[in-house]
C-alpha cells in the first residue's frame, strides 16, 4: 500500500497508520461513532426543551437520567457490561442530580451540580482506565487530571468524531441509492422558496393573508433553544467519544524531573510552620480562657466582632495546609529514610497545631452565632471546616503512615457523605427553626448597655423554600405590642407573600412580576419543596395580608398609622 502523500489532505472516515499508510475504516467503530452522534444530538434537544428555563425543578435529573441511559446503552453496545465501579458513579450522578431537582435552590444545589459532574467523570475514569483503574487507585493529581481530561474531551472532540471517527462516505451512498438525497435536496430548495414567496404574497393581498398563514417565529427564543441544544449536544458528543469510541491510551512521555527534599529542607521549612502555629495557638488559648475582657483589652473589639474579623483566614490556613503537606509528601524520596521520618514527625505536629486552630475557628464560628444568629452561609462554613477536619484526620491515617494511595479515595467520599447530610438536614428548614428555638437575646453593647436582640423574621421569610412551613408559623404568631413588632412581622409576610402568594396579591401590588412568577412556575421547574411553599402561603394568604395591621395601628408602605 503506498504511502500517504505529504501535501495530500487526509480524508473523513479514514484512519492512517504511523507511516502514513491508508487503513480501511472500521466499520463497527464508525457505526458506532454515528450512534454517538445521534445520541448526542437526541441529548441536545432534551437539554433544550427541559433546561430552557433553567437549572433547577425536575427538568435536570431527567435529562441526566437520560444521558446515563444513553451511555449505559453504547456501553452494551461496545463492550457488553458494566462494571460495578462504573455501576456505582452512574448511581452517584442520577442521586446528586435527583437531590438538585429536588431542592429549592442556593449554594446547596450548586455542590449538587459539582458532585454530579464529579460522579460523571469518574464513570468515565472506571470505563476507560485512564489515567488510573478507578477510585481506589487514584491520587489527588490523577483526579485532577480526569477533570481537565474530561473537559478537552467536551469541548473538543466532537470536530474529530464527526469529521473522522463516522464514515459518512457508506451513509452517502446508502441514502442515494434509495433515493434519500435527492429528497433531502428537494426539501432544501423547496421550503425556502415558499416562505420568501409566501410572505411576499400575504403582504400584497389582505384576503390570500386571511387564507394562508405563515407561522410567526420568535426569533430569539428559537437561537435561546438552539443554542441550549447545541452547547449540550456538542458536550455530549465529545465526552461520550472520550469515553466510548476512542479512549486515550498512555502516553510514553519522559517523567517530569522535580528537586528532591532532604531532611533539611523538611526540618526547615515544617519546623517554621509549626512554630508559626503554635505561636497562634497560644494567642487563642488567651480568649478561650480570658474571655470578652481579655479580648476588649488586648483588641478593642467585642467577642461578636473579633469573632467575625478572623473565621476565613482560619479556613484558608487550613485548607492552604493540606497541598504543602501533600507537596512535600510527593517531593520526599521513598528510600530517603531520615527525610522521610522527618516528615512524618513534624507533619503530625503541625496537623495537631492546625486541629487546634481549625477547634478555634469553629469556636469564633461559634461565637458569631451566638451574637448573630445563624444563616445559610455560616452553616455552609461550618460543614466545610467540619469536612477539612475529615480530611486532615484521613491525611494523619494515610499519607503521614506512607499510605498515601487511599487518601484521595477517602477525601472525595467524605465530600460526598458530607454534601449527602447537608441534604438530610435541609439547611434553610434547619437555620428557620434554630434562629426560632433561640428566641432573642440579651446583647451587650459597647458602652455596656444591654439591648434585646429579635429573631429577624424578614430573613428567615427569604429562605429557601423549606423553610417557608416554619417560618409561615412564626410570622402569624409574632408579638405585635410595639409598632417594631409590626413592622417585623409586616416586612416578613410581605417576602412570603411576594414569593409564593397567589397571582392575583402579586398583580395587585407588583405587576411587573407577574412574567417572572409565572416563568418561575414551569411545570421543568417544578419540585416538592416549591410545592409545598406555595401551598402554605395560599392556604395562609389571608392571615399573612392582616399581618400588617393590630389594633393599635398599621403599616401603609414605610409609614405607621396609628389607630385614632
Amino acid at each position: 500500500m503506498p504511502p500517504l502523500d505529504p501535501h495530500q489532505q487526509p480524508v473523513a472516515g479514514t484512519v492512517y497508520a504511523p507511516d502514513g499508510a491508508a487503513l480501511p475504516a472500521d466499520p463497527a467503530r464508525a457505526a458506532l461513532a454515528r450512534r454517538v452522534i445521534r445520541d448526542a444530538l437526541f441529548l441536545g434537544v432534551s437539554a433544550s426543551a427541559l433546561l430552557h428555563e433553567g437549572p433547577g425543578g425536575i427538568g435536570v435529573p431527567i435529562w441526566v437520567a437520560l444521558l446515563l441511559a444513553s451511555l449505559v446503552a453504547l456501553v452494551w453496545r461496545a463492550e457488553g457490561r458494566i462494571g460495578r465501579e462504573p455501576g456505582a458513579w452512574l448511581a452517584g450522578a442520577l442521586l446528586f442530580a435527583t437531590l438538585h431537582g429536588l431542592d429549592d435552590g442556593g449554594f446547596l444545589a450548586f455542590l449538587d451540580v459539582v458532585a454530579t459532574l464529579g460522579c460523571l467523570i469518574m464513570v468515565g475514569v472506571a470505563i476507560t482506565g485512564m489515567p488510573v483503574p478507578g477510585l481506589l487507585a487514584a491520587r489527588v493529581r490523577d483526579l485532577a487530571a480526569s477533570g481537565l481530561r474530561a473537559v478537552r474531551h467536551a469541548t473538543t472532540w466532537a470536530v474529530p468524531l464527526v469529521l473522522r471517527d463516522a464514515d459518512w462516505s457508506g451513509v452517502g451512498r446508502a441514502l442515494s441509492s434509495r433515493g434519500g438525497g435527492a429528497s433531502v435536496r428537494a426539501v432544501l430548495l423547496t421550503l425556502p422558496l415558499v416562505i420568501v414567496f409566501g410572505a411576499l404574497l400575504r403582504s400584497a393581498d389582505p384576503m390570500f393573508a386571511s387564507l394562508v398563514a405563515l407561522p410567526t417565529i420568535d426569533a430569539e427564543m428559537v437561537l435561546s433553544y438552539l443554542l441550549i441544544g447545541g452547547v449540550f449536544a456538542w458536550i455530549s458528543a465529545g465526552w461520550l467519544r472520550g469515553v466510548i469510541v476512542e479512549p486515550e491510551t498512555p502516553r510514553l512521555e519522559r517523567p517530569l524531573r522535580l528537586p528532591a527534599l532532604g531532611a533539611i529542607e523538611i526540618g526547615t521549612a515544617l519546623g517554621a510552620v509549626s512554630l508559626l502555629f503554635a505561636t497562634f495557638v497560644l494567642v487563642q488559648l488567651r480568649w478561650m480562657f480570658g474571655g470578652e475582657a481579655v479580648v476588649r483589652a488586648t483588641t478593642g473589639l467585642g467577642f461578636a466582632e473579633y469573632a467575625r474579623r478572623g473565621f476565613f483566614e482560619l479556613v484558608w490556613v487550613a485548607l492552604l495546609t493540606l497541598p504543602l503537606l501533600l507537596g512535600i509528601d510527593g517531593l520526599t524520596p521513598r528510600t530517603d529514610t531520615r527525610a522521610r521520618g522527618r516528615f512524618r514527625l513534624l507533619g503530625r505536629v503541625l496537623l495537631v497545631l492546625l486541629a487546634a486552630v481549625v477547634a478555634s475557628a469553629l469556636g469564633r464560628m461559634g461565637l458569631y452565632v451566638r451574637y448573630y444568629g445563624l444563616s445559610i452561609d455560616r452553616l455552609y462554613a461550618t460543614a466545610f471546616m467540619v469536612w477539612i477536619a475529615i480530611v486532615l484526620a484521613w491525611l494523619a491515617a494515610t499519607v503521614l503512615r506512607d499510605r498515601a494511595r487511599p487518601f484521595a479515595a477517602g477525601m472525595v467520599v467524605s465530600a460526598l457523605l458530607v454534601l449527602a447530610a447537608l441534604h438530610a438536614l435541609r439547611p434553610d428548614a434547619f437555620v428557620a427553626r434554630h434562629n426560632l428555638a433561640r428566641g432573642p437575646l440579651a446583647v451587650a453593647t459597647a458602652t455596656g448597655a444591654v439591648r434585646e436582640r429579635p429573631v429577624d423574621l424578614d430573613y428567615l421569610a427569604s429562605l429557601g423554600a423549606s423553610a417557608v412551613p416554619v417560618v409561615v408559623s412564626a410570622v402569624l404568631r409574632a408579638p405585635t405590642q410595639t409598632p417594631a413588632q409590626v413592622r417585623m412581622r409586616c416586612d416578613a409576610a410581605q417576602t412570603l407573600l411576594e414569593s409564593w402568594g397567589s397571582d392575583d396579591w402579586l398583580a395587585a401590588r407588583h405587576p411587573e412580576r407577574i412574567e417572572r412568577r409565572a416563568r418561575a412556575y414551569d411545570w421543568r421547574l417544578w419540585n416538592p419543596s416549591r410545592q409545598s411553599a406555595r401551598a402554605t402561603v395560599r392556604t395562609n394568604e389571608a392571615a399573612l395580608q392582616r399581618s400588617c395591621v393590630t389594633a393599635r395601628g398599621e403599616f401603609r408602605g414605610d409609614r405607621w398609622i396609628a389607630t385614632q
